[in-house]
Formats: C-alpha cells, structure tokens, sequence
C-alpha cells in the first residue's frame, strides 16, 4: 500500500498503524499478541480504514501550517492532510508509466472544525467521496 499524492483521491484513512517491529526490534510476525497491544497491524494484513468522521488529527504538515475553522484540507504529496493546495490549483505528477499529468485540480478531504489545540492537533471532518 502506498499514501496517495497531492491530485489522487485517497480512499480513505488508516485507523491502525502499520509496522514489522516492535519497540526492540522483534518481529511482529511472531507475537501477535503484542502487535494487538500496540493497536498496529502486520503488513499483508488487513487495515481497517474510514472515509467519513470526525477526528483528532496530529500530521506534521498540519501542525506546521495555521488552520482555522472551515479551513478546507487536502491530500498533500506525502499522503498527510494539508492546507497548502487551494482548490482549482493546477497539480502537476507523473504517472507509474512516467507520463507527465497537469491540470489536475487536488480534491477537498477534510474540513477543520477549530483551530490547533497545545499538541498541535486539529479536529477535522474527513468527508472522502
């Protein structure tokens, strides 16, 4: 699985994390038990993902920017929500097959309902068609 791009629509987002190892290294593959604990699944697994709710989100693109409330949010080239690409933009990427695409105009995400609390995190309104 890879994070979609600034210009792609993502499917949604990933409630767990994703890991192989745990704090000291071991692999996850064979303790199970643990990798429940930690609330992280193992790669090959399946994730359980959300196209729609209300959350607590804490991405580091975001914690760098100022939004406020209603500030509309967008799918950023690194897969992490961000205020910086203004809709109707014109996105430029290449393809898998190394075709160069612009004109691609990045989809509304998310919605921030407040502005950023101490932690650096905001409440939005991920709303993913």
């Amino acid at each position: 699985m890879a994070a979609c791009g600034a210009g792609e629509t993502p499917i949604g987002m990933l409630l767990m994390g994703v890991r192989e190892t745990d704090e000291n290294g071991e692999q996850l593959k064979f303790n199970p038990v643990k990798a429940a604990e930690m609330g992280v699944v193992i790669s090959g697994q399946a994730v359980p993902y959300v196209s729609r709710g209300i959350f607590h989100y804490s991405g580091s693109i975001l914690a760098s920017q100022t939004p406020v409330a209603q500030t509309k949010l967008y799918a950023g080239a690194s897969g992490q929500l961000t205020t910086g690409v203004t809709l109707g933009a014109l996105v430029g990427y290449v393809t898998a097959s190394g075709q160069a695409v612009s004109g691609v105009t990045s989809p509304v995400v998310a919605t921030c309902l407040g502005g950023k609390d101490d932690n650096n995190c905001v409440v939005i309104r991920l709303n993913i068609n």
